[in-house]
């Protein structure tokens, strides 16, 4: 998911341990495994009809994302999103996604099953580019590149393409799509 980790080659550090806070951050914290990004989210496996933290290593097919207290209805929209887009593009063009509890967790959460893991057991890394990779446009310390750059080099970028022609539609497919449901959230990665 374009998470870097770095880690003590001599394990000297102690593990840190949350003494206080919400739940959510603690399973984050023990997991040592994070994902990036504004919203509340870690990984997790599903165990039958239910979904648990993913441990260390090993398979984190699912993502289980939750809301702030300051922006209370972000997995809301972010399911009706999903769904609104399933209905534009159809079921293999957006990912699978919907509501659950994640044990040792009180709030529900959006689980969605990672697309970039393929295989049986989900297991296998698909290799993805996003467009800020591909126009090497660095998205900045603070984040705000990842807006800032033009249709023209999107465009460009996709004069490289195998398949030049059917990947321009599919990008102007899904801008008309993320206008249509508001997707202010539509940016290089």
């Amino acid at each position: 998911i374009g998470a870097v980790g770095i880690g003590d080659p001599g394990n000297s550090a102690a593990k840190v341990e949350l003494q206080h806070g919400e739940a959510l951050h603690k399973v984050g914290i023990a997991l040592e495994r994070t994902i990036s990004g504004v919203q509340a989210k870690i990984l997790c496996i599903q165990d039958g009809r239910h979904y648990r933290p993913a441990v260390e290593t090993g398979p984190a097919p699912l993502i289980a994302k939750y809301s702030s207290e300051d922006l209370p209805d972000m997995v809301s929209n972010e399911e009706v999103t999903l769904e609104l887009c399933r209905i534009l593009f159809g079921n293999a063009e957006v990912t699978v996604a919907k509501r659950g509890f994640v044990e040792g967790l009180e709030r529900s959460a959006l689980i969605i099953e990672r697309f970039d893991r393929t295989g049986e057991t989900r297991e296998e890394k698909l290799r993805c580019e996003d467009f800020a990779q591909v126009i090497v446009h660095p998205p900045g310390r603070d984040l705000s590149g990842k807006y800032d750059a033009g249709y023209d080099a999107v465009a460009r970028a996709l004069s490289f393409s195998a398949a030049p022609l059917i990947d321009t539609q599919k990008v102007f497919e899904r801008l008309a799509g993320f206008v249509l449901v508001g997707n202010v959230d539509c940016h290089l990665k």
